[in-house]
């Protein structure tokens, strides 16, 4: 049983397109080559879901991500202006993901108890956790498109209970596309039996690029920087 299984994925959804979007040091915004070291279930006090990854990269170093697959109200979909229903961009993701390394749908993937070392904010230190692991994704690989954003400092406001912008501002990074770690196919183009374009097109455009996602006055465009299965 997975805490997965009960997300209902409904037939009228837009399904996903391939778009060309507009000290830890972050990752350039490139196509990286990750291996699954984790990937686990959680809950957020909303009631929300998410997927929370580890991967180690070709070079070594670790990327960490925690994505949403539904809202607080278990639903994997959002409904936009246009009144159409499509999943949450993180639901595809993760889904993307699940595809790739084990030809099987998020809500199909079974969760067993693994215990690991998290870092706990009260005790400043990691300690050994019980978290529902997605057993058959780890160890897998994928190819992730990674991009690397400028954002927001937030501090809670003690008045409205509510993380609010300092004015200052960070790096950090967010997976925005999911390769077949071998064709450098999208899920898209496998779903179409399309040959891979998507991915030397995203590089052309994007790659060595920094997203400005503050609130602040900004221009439109980013600023360049120095098996049996379709899925298998």
């Amino acid at each position: 049983m997975s805490m997965f299984s009960d997300i209902q994925t409904p037939q009228n959804v837009v399904e996903e397109k391939d778009v060309l979007g507009g000290g830890f040091k972050p990752l350039e915004t490139d196509v990286y080559l990750a291996t699954i070291k984790h990937a686990y279930g959680s809950v957020a006090q909303s009631g929300a879901k998410a997927v929370n990854f580890e991967f180690e990269l070709e070079d070594g170093r670790k990327y960490r991500e925690t994505l949403y697959v539904t809202n607080r109200e278990g639903k994997p979909t959002y409904t936009n202006q246009k009144g159409e229903v499509s999943y949450l961009p993180s639901y595809s993701i993760v889904d993307g993901i699940a595809l790739f390394t084990t030809q099987k749908p998020l809500n199909e993937q079974a969760t067993e108890s693994r215990v690991i070392n998290l870092y706990d904010f009260n005790a400043k230190k990691e300690l050994p956790k019980e978290v529902p692991m997605l057993m058959d994704m780890v160890g897998k690989q994928v190819k992730l498109a990674i991009s690397l954003n400028l954002v927001d400092k937030t501090a809670k406001n003690d008045n409205t209970g509510k993380y609010e912008p300092t004015g200052e501002t960070k790096e950090e990074n967010s997976i925005t596309k999911v390769f077949h770690p071998v064709s450098n196919k999208t899920v898209p183009e496998v779903k179409a039996s399309q040959e891979a374009s998507f991915h030397d097109a995203w590089l052309e455009k994007n790659k060595g690029q920094v997203y400005d996602r503050t609130t602040k006055s900004k221009p439109t465009t980013a600023t360049k920087t120095t098996t049996s299965s379709l899925f298998a």
